[in-house]
């Protein structure tokens, strides 16, 4: 007996947009690599739309991700849990563009 889809559709949803935020997210971060090594400066408008575009539907589908979390029976998260997930995202986020910009700010004045 096959079953239902629609009885796991929380499940499927949330699944199906971590990873379309994990595919946009990796294209994002490697464009932008391509953008910071100069691997092709002709294409740079094109590849800096590339690169906001990903990024931003990359943020979208984390956060319906962790909205369709609430809904899986199975894993019962909680709002707490999610916020806490989601905390822990933004902080990683902050303190890697801080480390983006100490390094950018080093290599500036030829320091390293």
């Amino acid at each position: 007996m096959t079953p239902d889809p629609a009885e796991h559709a929380w499940w499927l949803a949330s699944r199906s947009a971590g990873v379309v935020a994990l595919l946009c997210i990796t294209v994002s971060v490697g464009v932008g690599l391509a953008m910071a090594g100069r691997l092709s400066p002709r294409a740079g408008r094109a590849l800096l739309d590339v690169h906001q575009w990903t990024a931003l539907v990359g943020l979208v589908a984390i956060a319906v991700h962790g909205i369709t979390l609430l809904g899986d029976r199975f894993l019962a998260p909680s709002i707490g849990d999610i916020a806490l997930l989601a905390a822990a995202l933004g902080v990683s986020v902050v303190a890697l563009a801080r480390a983006e910009q100490s390094e950018a700010a080093v290599t500036k004045r030829g320091v390293g």
